[in-house]
Protein backbone atom coordinates (compact mmCIF):
# COMPACT_ATOMS: atom_id res chain seq x y z
CA UNK A 1 0.00 0.00 0.00
CA UNK A 2 1.23 3.32 -1.16
CA UNK A 3 1.02 6.17 1.87
CA UNK A 4 1.21 9.97 0.90
CA UNK A 5 -0.22 12.36 -0.54
CA UNK A 6 -1.68 11.56 -3.85
CA UNK A 7 -0.13 12.96 -7.14
CA UNK A 8 -1.64 17.17 -8.43
CA UNK A 9 -4.47 16.49 -10.53
CA UNK A 10 -3.37 18.82 -14.01
CA UNK A 11 -5.04 21.36 -14.84
CA UNK A 12 -5.33 23.74 -17.54
CA UNK A 13 -6.92 27.72 -17.05
CA UNK A 14 -8.24 29.31 -20.07
CA UNK A 15 -8.58 33.10 -19.83
CA UNK A 16 -11.29 35.24 -21.78
CA UNK A 17 -8.29 36.73 -22.64
CA UNK A 18 -7.27 33.18 -24.75
CA UNK A 19 -10.15 32.70 -26.13
CA UNK A 20 -10.49 36.14 -27.30
CA UNK A 21 -7.34 35.91 -29.28
CA UNK A 22 -7.92 33.01 -30.53
CA UNK A 23 -11.68 33.99 -31.86
CA UNK A 24 -9.86 37.07 -33.72
CA UNK A 25 -7.43 34.73 -35.49
CA UNK A 26 -10.51 32.26 -36.80
CA UNK A 27 -12.11 35.28 -38.25
CA UNK A 28 -8.88 36.70 -39.72
CA UNK A 29 -8.77 33.24 -41.37
CA UNK A 30 -12.45 33.28 -42.40
CA UNK A 31 -11.76 36.49 -44.45
CA UNK A 32 -8.84 35.21 -45.96
CA UNK A 33 -11.36 32.49 -47.31
CA UNK A 34 -12.75 34.90 -49.63
CA UNK A 35 -16.18 33.55 -49.08
CA UNK A 36 -17.71 35.37 -52.44
CA UNK A 37 -15.23 33.09 -54.39
CA UNK A 38 -16.77 29.55 -53.11
CA UNK A 39 -20.38 31.21 -53.71
CA UNK A 40 -19.10 31.57 -57.35
CA UNK A 41 -17.98 28.48 -57.30
CA UNK A 42 -21.24 26.71 -56.00
CA UNK A 43 -23.01 28.85 -58.51
CA UNK A 44 -21.02 27.39 -61.06
CA UNK A 45 -20.98 24.05 -59.87
CA UNK A 46 -24.99 24.06 -60.33
CA UNK A 47 -25.06 25.95 -63.53
CA UNK A 48 -22.74 22.19 -64.50
CA UNK A 49 -25.10 20.20 -62.72
CA UNK A 50 -28.28 21.58 -64.61
CA UNK A 51 -26.20 20.86 -67.78
CA UNK A 52 -25.45 17.65 -67.27
CA UNK A 53 -29.30 16.79 -66.03
CA UNK A 54 -30.34 18.36 -69.64
CA UNK A 55 -28.33 16.19 -71.10
CA UNK A 56 -29.50 12.96 -69.14
CA UNK A 57 -33.44 14.05 -69.85
CA UNK A 58 -32.89 14.62 -73.85
CA UNK A 59 -30.81 11.13 -74.31
CA UNK A 60 -33.51 9.31 -72.65
CA UNK A 61 -36.24 10.79 -74.81
CA UNK A 62 -34.17 9.58 -77.45
CA UNK A 63 -34.15 6.44 -76.01
CA UNK A 64 -37.73 6.23 -75.61
CA UNK A 65 -38.36 7.48 -79.08
CA UNK A 66 -35.84 5.59 -80.79
CA UNK A 67 -37.08 2.07 -78.91
CA UNK A 68 -40.57 2.93 -79.90
CA UNK A 69 -39.41 3.13 -83.42
CA UNK A 70 -37.65 0.06 -83.12
CA UNK A 71 -40.28 -1.53 -81.84
CA UNK A 72 -42.77 -0.20 -84.68
CA UNK A 73 -40.00 -1.51 -87.35
CA UNK A 74 -39.96 -5.19 -85.65
CA UNK A 75 -43.65 -5.43 -85.58
CA UNK A 76 -43.74 -4.77 -89.37
CA UNK A 77 -41.11 -6.83 -90.64
CA UNK A 78 -42.44 -9.43 -88.63
CA UNK A 79 -45.80 -9.20 -89.74
CA UNK A 80 -47.51 -8.85 -85.79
Amino acid sequence: MVSGNPAPTPHVKVTLDAIHADLLVICAELVALNVDEARTDVSDHEQRIRSLERKIWTAAGAAAVAGGVLGQISGMLLGS
